[in-house]
């Protein structure tokens, strides 16, 4: 298959996943199980990564963004930006919640 921005569309909804729970999509002991797990494994909702509460409809658009077949992911990032507009509460995060969550979620520095 060829690569298209739908690849894009996959690496944001990766760091769409982290952004949500603190979590990566998968983990693996090695780089070839974790490029497997990409490739086969169906991943977990957000939703039953945290104990935020994620509204439906943004679970649903980011387990689409990490679709296997990308002809089931949103097709451009303008469709992807639509499509999160849409999403109930989405005009509730404020930058008092933004710097919260880095507080909580920020990597340690190595």
């Amino acid at each position: 298959a060829d690569l298209d921005g739908r690849a894009d569309i996959y690496a944001t909804g990766c760091m769409a996943y982290w952004l949500l729970t603190g979590q990566l999509v998968f983990t693996a002991e090695t780089p070839m199980g974790l490029l497997l797990q990409h490739a086969q494994t169906s991943p977990t909702p957000p939703s039953a990564r945290t104990d935020l509460p994620i509204p439906r409809a943004l679970d649903d658009l980011a387990l689409s963004c990490l679709a296997k077949d990308p002809a089931h992911r949103p097709q451009s990032a303008r469709e992807l930006s639509l499509r999160l507009a849409e999403v109930e509460g989405a005009s509730a995060w404020t930058q008092d919640r933004a710097r919260d969550w880095w507080a909580t979620h920020q990597p340690a520095l190595a």
